[in-house]
């Protein structure tokens, strides 16, 4: 199992400010400092959130990959 702050360094790397990160997540960007700066605790609920995220990013970033692999 990832930790959040392993997942909020992923989605960065594909791109994703804090602030974005918190509005598709559904929190708020204070929450998503205190994850990454504090080492706070998060809910399941957030936790969650942050995966779905990145799992989709991962998603999205493998297909326009392959994409550009088959042009």
């Amino acid at each position: 199992m990832d930790m959040p702050i392993d997942i909020l360094k992923d989605l960065n790397r594909y791109g994703m400010t804090d602030s974005a990160i918190a509005r598709n997540a559904g929190v708020s960007q204070p929450t998503i400092w205190r994850i990454r700066n504090a080492g706070a605790n998060c809910s399941f609920k957030v936790y969650r959130a942050l995966v779905v995220l990145r799992d989709k990013h991962m998603t999205s970033a493998a297909s326009a990959s392959s994409q550009r692999r088959k042009a």
